[in-house]
């Protein structure tokens, strides 16, 4: 996971907001160059979680 996003669930956690309503964990399928299929782990962000990304940048 990247810094960035580290920081920003600590400082929602700091502020008392629940990190799981901001930042959820999900999985999504990429095509490989060979055809076949992957699954990577993701993060979804909310509108609040990706303002309090920018607004600390």
């Amino acid at each position: 996971m990247h810094n960035e996003f580290v920081y920003a669930m600590t400082e929602s956690f700091v502020w008392g907001h629940d990190i799981a309503d901001h930042f959820a964990d999900v999985g999504k399928m990429v095509e490989l160059g060979s055809g076949s299929q992957r699954e990577i782990s993701d993060i979804m962000l909310t509108c609040y979680a990706c303002y309090d990304g920018l607004e600390d940048q």
